[in-house]
Formats: structure tokens, C-alpha cells, sequence
């Protein structure tokens, strides 16, 4: 995400960033924490900045929302775990270590930043999929969301859930 050192966490109300103090205990997806800090302006939305933050517990992650094109568009669930469902249309690796596709999801295309490479002889392109990732998107020098993007940490998190119809069943 294009938040250097930033650590997303969300609660059953919305969700937010901050950064963690140098020294900080390493954090995993899902860890349960409290955090301590001073609110401070973001790109788009406040978060906190240089914060204590306190591992409580392992967890799981929150239960993704069902969400739409235009639930991003409006920045309605930035910066929290939502579900896209949608057909993938194209895919690509972004480096090593990184992949990318667009998601056409009803009239318009989104943006699936995944970090992770992506996984050889598997073409995502033409299938139904269902997306469970962080809301997020590009914002301008006026702080406004110009195109919202969903980040994914890995490919665990895009479930097929219709494969194309293969060449020899279409008409």
C-alpha cells in the first residue's frame, strides 16, 4: 500500500492506520491490539501517528463486508476489510514479488493489488471471483479519492467462484 509504515486496524465501528513506534513487537494479520496514540491527518482519513501499540491477542481477521463499485467510489468502507465480487479481465505480475487485476465489478473496472507473485500456469482471466481485501485508492493534492483500488496480502483472499465456460460450450 502507498502508506510507508503504516499498519491498518479496524474495529467493529470503521477502520484506521497508524504507525507503530521504532521497536514495535512485530505484527501478523489478525493480531488483536491496543494502541495508543495521537490522532493525525491522513491522505484521506485521519489515523494516528507514531503510536505504542500492544499485542493482546492472536485473532482472525474481520469478517469481510459485502460491498460494491460504488461503495469504494464513495469511500464509504476506506481503509476497511471488504468483499468484491466481479470477473477478472485482465492479469499481471508487478515485479517479483507483487501481482495485479482488474476486476470488472457490474459497470466498471476495479483495480486488485495482490502481495504476492502471482501463481504460475493459473489464469484468473474470465472467471467469477469473490475479493476479500483493504479498501483503499489513489488520492490527489486536495485529499480527494480519485480511483479506489482493493489490496490484497495474498491469494488466498480471491476465491473462484464460476470458471469461464470453456471454447467448446460456446455457441
Amino acid at each position: 500500500l502507498d502508506v510507508p509504515g503504516a499498519v491498518f486496524l479496524q474495529d467493529h465501528t470503521a477502520g484506521t492506520f497508524f504507525r507503530p513506534q521504532p521497536g514495535s513487537p512485530t505484527l501478523a494479520l489478525g493480531d488483536v491490539v491496543r494502541v495508543i496514540g495521537r490522532t493525525a491527518p491522513g491522505l484521506y482519513l485521519p489515523g494516528l501517528g507514531p503510536s505504542q501499540v500492544e499485542i493482546l491477542s492472536k485473532g482472525s481477521l474481520p469478517r469481510a463486508i459485502d460491498a460494491n463499485y460504488e461503495d469504494l467510489w464513495e469511500g464509504r468502507y476506506h481503509y476497511q476489510r471488504i468483499a468484491l465480487q466481479g470477473i477478472v479481465r485482465s492479469q499481471a505480475p508487478v515485479g517479483e514479488s507483487r501481482s495485479l487485476f482488474k476486476l470488472a465489478a457490474g459497470s466498471r473496472v476495479v483495480e486488485v493489488r495482490v502481495e504476492a507473485p502471482l501463481e504460475k500456469d493459473l489464469v484468473y482471466i474470465d472467471r467469477r471471483v469473490r475479493v476479500e481485501g483493504l479498501a483503499a485508492g489513489f488520492i490527489n493534492e486536495r485529499r480527494q479519492l480519485v480511483q479506489p483500488y482493493l489490496w490484497v496480502s495474498s491469494w488466498s483472499h480471491v476465491t473462484t467462484e464460476q470458471l469461464p465456460a470453456s471454447a467448446s460450450d460456446l455457441p
